[in-house]
């Protein structure tokens, strides 16, 4: 789950983003709508330092970053053409397989 607001008591299971929304409409990618993201929507999250995330915050509340955000649709029908593609599909085995060697190694009592 993604909160679109900092809040108290949600978990940072896989760490935290760039602010999402902003209420006041301030930074310009705020204008049209102050949340950046909607149900439905496709996120790519990237990988950065502590120092890295601190800054890109700072230049998010002083209103300098920008947002890449690519206009697009989603189709469902898409979605699943990618599992008759083969190398997906052997990626995916690859994953399932490495899971079960996970649970075998975890005895849940």
């Amino acid at each position: 789950m993604i909160h679109p607001i900092e809040s108290v008591g949600s978990y940072q299971l896989f760490g935290r983003t760039l602010p999402i929304s902003n209420l006041v409409r301030q930074p310009r990618s705020h204008r049209i709508d102050p949340i950046l993201i909607h149900p439905g929507d496709r996120i790519t999250f990237v990988e950065v330092t502590e120092g890295e995330l601190i800054e890109l915050r700072r230049q998010v509340f002083e209103g300098r970053y920008d947002y890449a955000i690519e206009p697009g649709r989603y189709a469902v029908a898409d979605h699943l053409k990618l599992g008759s593609d083969p190398e997906v599909a052997a990626e995916a085995q690859r994953r399932r397989a490495t899971r079960c060697a996970a649970q075998e190694l975890v005895k849940v009592p």
